[in-house]
């Protein structure tokens, strides 16, 4: 499901000057950082390096190289590293009154489409910066037919992708099962990437007996009739 919002709707996320400075100055966990070319993972030893003092640190030159040839670098556990991912990670559990987990997606051009991959949890993806093109699938229980990574064309007569231009301050749902493939046009671009276990009727009904709890009349012993019959519980 594809939710439009205006440009300035969450800008403030998170800023290109904040991911400069994680990436190049600001000592942040490299243990999160993961690049991938296309559907290639990026070995870590191309473009980190270890400092005088025993650090290990992204070598710019290394990193412009990736970033110019359409990579992609994927920082997880984004909330720990930028203080309005964070605020926006909280809102949204809060809200859905279940734990959330957030990964920030980044590209400086145009990318190769990834390989469809399939969603384990429920998926909110937020546009804070810049324009990504998705196509999203239905769930099903094997991986359709993939698209071309280079044309992001479906092969003739593959199931129905449905494609979208996610831009600055849109939102994706994906639900749990859902397949999707996505790749960057030719602009930098931002994109947070919000995982979840969307409640299900027995964690509504939980929610509610919880709450009914802590009222003192629903702790008094009650009446039930069935037929005839008056049963006390």
């Amino acid at each position: 499901m594809h939710i439009s919002g205006g440009p300035a709707k969450f800008r403030e996320a998170l800023r290109w000057k904040e991911v400069d400075f994680y990436l190049s100055r600001g000592g942040g966990n490299l243990s999160r950082v993961t690049i991938d070319d296309g559907p290639a993972r990026v070995p870590e030893s191309s473009y980190v390096r270890i400092g005088i003092s025993g650090t290990p640190y992204i070598r710019a030159s290394e990193l412009t190289a990736l970033a110019a040839s359409g990579a992609v670098v994927t920082v997880d556990a984004a909330a720990e590293a930028f203080a309005g991912v964070a605020e926006l990670t909280d809102l949204v559990s809060e809200m859905l009154e279940v734990p959330v987990s957030v990964a920030a997606k980044l590209s400086w051009c145009r990318s190769a489409a990834v390989h469809p991959q399939k969603q384990e949890t429920d998926t909110l993806v937020v546009q804070p910066c810049g324009e990504v093109e998705w196509w999203a699938h239905r769930p099903v229980p094997v991986c359709p037919p993939m698209l071309d990574p280079e044309t992001a064309e479906m092969p003739p007569g593959g199931p129905q992708w449905h494609p979208t231009a996610l831009k600055q301050g849109d939102c994706l749902y994906v639900p749990r099962g859902g397949w999707y493939c996505c790749r960057s046009v030719n602009q930098a671009s931002i994109t947070l990437v919000l995982s979840f276990s969307a409640p299900t009727a027995i964690d509504i009904l939980g929610r509610i007996v919880d709450r009914l709890r802590r009222f003192p009349n629903m702790h008094l012993e009650q009446e039930l009739w069935i037929g005839q019959g008056a049963f006390f519980f």
